[in-house]
């Protein structure tokens, strides 16, 4: 009696267990689901201000691409137009270095026919040979200054079409706005941006950069923490109830059919086991008329031969 009783507590303290666990997981799965639901509320309700605050932010993320991709074409338009004022620094080099050439030739012959060179004055030979060298650094500041003007012809058109791109960047209207806008990766996936979906991590994020601008404001403040515990006390009441309340009608009539039950299967186990007693007992009844039979032949079997051997002897 002692040993069932034992075993009947033990089994009341794991079933109360097993009910407390299932009972913290209704709980917590009753949490979660509330939460999911009043934050879906809550992001309906502030729909038009999150929307506002995602624009935002988007236009803010596009307008940081288009001024990284426009500032960064810029900067490639002044090297290439500084490269091309190289070309032309450095004809105009030419140009001096050839001038200043042909004027020291030209002094020299003035100062040859001058006889400021060579002890004898006039137009000899040195003086001939001296005006040659000026008339060869003479063509060849020509040279110079048609290779100046060349190049000028075939770098002020660049330079000029280079400035007229770098103007045109300022116009969000013009072709190489649109072309460098779609041809540059990060403008062109900030414009796609702009222009998709917003998802619930987006929403979220958004939502909390609104109230934290207006902390000032109780119902920003306080709505969510409203809806949130509305829907906490609507799923957690019932469950209270049910958890701290004694039973319900329903209840204590499915524990009675509940030991109803049980307590027919029980008898169906002392009936099973009563039959299996009873065939046992059954058998071990036959097993002992077998043998008392069995032994009552063989008495009958030794009387017989020891009367049949009495006769036989002399």
């Amino acid at each position: 009696g002692g040993a069932s009783r034992t075993a009947g507590a033990g089994r009341g303290a794991g079933a109360h267990g097993v009910r407390g666990l299932v009972y913290l997981l209704r709980v917590g799965m009753a949490l979660a689901v509330a939460l999911l639901m009043s934050e879906a509320i809550v992001l309906l309700i502030f729909q038009p201000e999150i929307r506002q605050v995602i624009a935002g932010q988007r236009q803010e993320r596009y307008d940081a691409a288009a001024a990284t991709a426009v500032a960064a074409r810029e900067a490639a338009i002044d090297r290439q137009v500084a490269a091309l004022h190289v070309q032309i620094e450095d004809r105009e080099r030419d140009v001096t270095a050839a001038d200043e050439a042909q004027q020291v030739a030209y002094q020299r012959y003035v100062d040859e026919v001058q006889g400021r060179i060579s002890p004898q004055p006039g137009k000899g030979p040195k003086a001939l040979a001296e005006y040659q060298t000026y008339l060869d650094r003479l063509a060849d500041l020509r040279t110079a200054r048609d290779r100046l003007d060349q190049t000028r012809g075939e770098v002020e058109p660049k330079v000029a079409a280079l400035g007229t791109e770098r103007a045109a960047l300022r116009d969000p209207t013009s072709g190489p706005y649109r072309d460098l806008r779609d041809g540059d990766a990060r403008w062109h996936a900030a414009d796609l941006d702009r222009q998709g979906p917003a998802g619930w991590l987006e929403q979220e994020r958004a939502f909390a950069q609104y109230r934290a601008a207006h902390r000032d404001d109780w119902s920003v403040q306080g709505i969510p923490w409203v809806l949130r515990g509305l829907f906490v006390a609507v799923d957690l009441v019932p469950l209270s109830l049910k958890l701290l309340g004694g039973w319900s009608v329903y209840g204590r009539r499915v524990r009675e059919q509940g030991a109803a039950e049980r307590y027919a299967d029980r008898r169906k186990v002392v009936a099973q086991r009563a039959d299996v007693d009873a065939d046992v007992e059954l058998a071990a009844l036959r097993n002992g008329v077998h043998r008392r039979i069995d032994l009552e032949g063989l008495r009958r079997y030794l009387r017989t031969r020891a009367g049949h051997l009495e006769r036989t002897e002399p």
